[in-house]
C-alpha cells in the first residue's frame, strides 16, 4: 500500500487521570485510548512533568499506560501522549493535567510513658515531669499540660513544644 494514502492514528483521547482532575493518589498510572484507522501497528511518546509543555518521559511504547511512579502530593501534573504508526505518521494528543491530592494528616501520637509513671509514690517534690509524643507524619505538636491534686486537675500550660513540665 502507498504509505501516503494511510491515514495517521487517532488522536490519543479519554485520559485518566481525566483531564483537570484534583485529590488524585499518588500512586496513580496514567492511561488513554490511541488506535489506528488503518489497523497499523501504534507506539506511544509520553510527556509528563509539573511544567507545561511536559517532557518526553517514553518513546516508541506500545503500551496505553505509563507508571510515572510516586508523585509528590499537591502537585499540578501535565502531560501529553504522541501517537505513532508503523508509516511514520504521527498525532499529538491535546495536553492534559491534573492536580494530586493532598497529604493526609493524622493525629499527633497519644502521649504516653510519663515519668514519675501513673501511680508512683514517694516523687521527689523537685521531680520534673515528661512524656513521649510525637506526631506519625512528623508535624510539629503542641502541648497543653493539665496538673493538680484533684481528679480532673487545671490547665498550667497551653501550646508548649516541650515534653517536660517542671
Amino acid at each position: 500500500a502507498n504509505p501516503l494514502s494511510r491515514s495517521p492514528p487517532y488522536e490519543p483521547s479519554n485520559p485518566v487521570p481525566a483531564n483537570g482532575s484534583i485529590n488524585i493518589t499518588i500512586a496513580t498510572d496514567l492511561n488513554w485510548t490511541g488506535g489506528d484507522p488503518d489497523g497499523d501497528p501504534v507506539t506511544y511518546d509520553v510527556y509528563f512533568g509539573t511544567i507545561s509543555p511536559p517532557s518526553k518521559k517514553v518513546a516508541n511504547q506500545s503500551a496505553l499506560i505509563y507508571d510515572p511512579g510516586t508523585m509528590n502530593y499537591s502537585t499540578h501534573y501535565y502531560w501529553k501522549i504522541i501517537a505513532w504508526d508503523n508509516q511514520s505518521n504521527s498525532t499529538v494528543g491535546p495536553q492534559w493535567e491534573f492536580t494530586t491530592e493532598s497529604k493526609p494528616n493524622n493525629p499527633p501520637n497519644t502521649p504516653s510513658g510519663p515519668n514519675p509513671a501513673n501511680g508512683a509514690a514517694n516523687v521527689l517534690l523537685t521531680a520534673i515531669l515528661n512524656w513521649t509524643g510525637g506526631d506519625p507524619d512528623g508535624d510539629t505538636v503542641k502541648y497543653d499540660v493539665y496538673f493538680g491534686t484533684t481528679s480532673s486537675p487545671l490547665k498550667v500550660v497551653s501550646n508548649q513544644s516541650t515534653l517536660t513540665y517542671d
